[in-house]
Formats: C-alpha cells, sequence, structure tokens
C-alpha cells in the first residue's frame, strides 16, 4: 500500500474542511483529486503529507508516517516556490542539498533538459516565464531524488500546451493524449 488514510478529518475553528475521509491506493496508481475551489483539495495534500495538523484520523505513506518517508516523497506546492534571483541550477543545487543529494554538473543539465529549460538555466528566475517556473518546480518535485510518492497540487497551472502533454504523460503515465 502506497498510501493508507483512515478517518482523516480537518477544522479550522468551526469550519469542518476534511470529514472522516477513508482511502488507499496501490502503487502505481494515479489518484486525481477534483473539486470546486475551496473544496478543501490543497488542504487534504497537506494533511497527506504532515504540514497540516489534523483533527482525527491517521495517515500512512509506504505503511509509515508521512515524516519518516520525506526523503521518498515529492512534492509540488500550488505556489511557486524558487528563490528568483538565484538561477535555475542554482536552486535545483538547494534543494538536492535539503535532501542531502550532491548532483553532479552532468545530472543537472539532464533536468533541465528533461523539462525543456536548456539554455535558461543561468537565467534568474525573476525572468523566467510562470511556465518555465512550473518546469523547473515539477523537475524539482520528481527528478532530484528517487521518489516513490509523488503528490502534485495544481501540476499544469502556468504551462502551455507542450507543457501540459508532457506532464500528463511523464507525471500521470497517460498516454495517447
Amino acid at each position: 500500500m502506497i498510501l493508507e488514510i483512515n478517518s482523516l478529518s480537518k477544522s479550522y475553528g468551526k469550519k469542518k474542511v476534511l470529514d472522516n475521509i477513508d482511502l488507499t491506493m496501490e502503487e502505481g496508481t494515479v489518484l486525481a483529486i477534483l473539486g470546486k475551489n475551496g473544496a478543501g483539495k490543497s488542504t487534504m495534500i497537506k494533511s497527506i503529507l504532515g504540514f497540516n495538523k489534523i483533527n482525527a484520523g491517521e495517515v500512512y505513506i509506504l505503511g509509515d508516517k508521512p515524516s519518516n518517508r520525506r526523503d521518498e516523497i515529492g512534492y509540488l506546492s500550488e505556489n511557486i516556490a524558487l528563490y528568483p534571483y538565484l538561477s535555475a541550477v542554482d536552486n535545483i543545487k538547494i534543494a538536492a542539498l535539503s535532501s542531502n543529494i550532491r548532483l553532479s554538473k552532468d545530472k543537472i543539465t539532464d533536468i533541465l533538459e528533461t523539462v525543456n529549460l536548456t539554455g535558461s538555466e543561468n537565467k534568474k528566475i525573476k525572468e523566467y516565464s510562470l511556465g518555465m517556473k512550473r518546469r523547473l518546480q515539477l523537475a524539482m518535485a520528481m527528478l532530484i531524488k528517487d521518489v516513490k510518492f509523488l503528490i502534485l497540487d495544481e501540476p499544469t497551472n502556468g504551462l502551455d500546451i507542450n507543457g501540459m502533454l508532457w506532464t500528463s504523460t511523464e507525471c500521470f503515465g497517460l498516454k495517447n493524449i
């Protein structure tokens, strides 16, 4: 079991956002959480990852508490979380170091090629388009470490059609799009 959620509940004050959710996922499964704005999708993701204190229930990733599996989890936030005055190369290095990973120059080049950012690797992130920033974040969530569990919150936000196609084939394994 890659994910197991038992009776997950989360409230903000008197507002109950998640109410007694049960869910299990097998390895290799893709789950899309859909709903209107404010429905609790991001709250559920943050609760699964242990970023939110839940009111009730239990969450297990790879049979353990999420905090014990951080090195095997990739996460893409719905918000752009990059250092704007640094380059893509420097942002990748910082993300890798935060996971105690040292990347070779060739590995960084491969990561940037995978998300079509070759030629822009030394530009400051503040000069990137929204789509370029999003592709860099996707690369950082998926390609720096060997993730076994990947959570993407609003993964196609800001991407052009080619970025969306890449995301749906590479991230979600969808074919014939």
